[in-house]
């Protein structure tokens, strides 16, 4: 949703704004992972936040793919 409010009606997205989602994204992901070692019952995991890391790639990436398939159909 981010990816989609940032992008505009061109579904475009400059790089500043894509590096400034992705680290956001990544950041949460990692701040979530800490938070649960507060929480009875929940564990810190590396492999948790990894796979997190990667989650949020590979939906980078689909986004991205999308979004030029989009643009280059929009008419100006």
């Amino acid at each position: 949703m981010a990816f989609l409010s940032a992008a505009g009606n061109e579904f475009k997205i400059s790089y500043k704004k894509f590096i400034l989602i992705t680290s956001g994204l990544i950041l949460f992901a990692v701040l979530d992972e800490l938070h649960q070692k507060l929480i009875p019952g929940r564990s810190y995991n590396i492999k948790d936040i990894l796979s997190n890391v990667l989650g949020i790639l590979a939906t980078l990436v689909f986004c991205m793919v999308v979004f030029r398939k989009i643009a280059g159909r929009v008419v100006h």
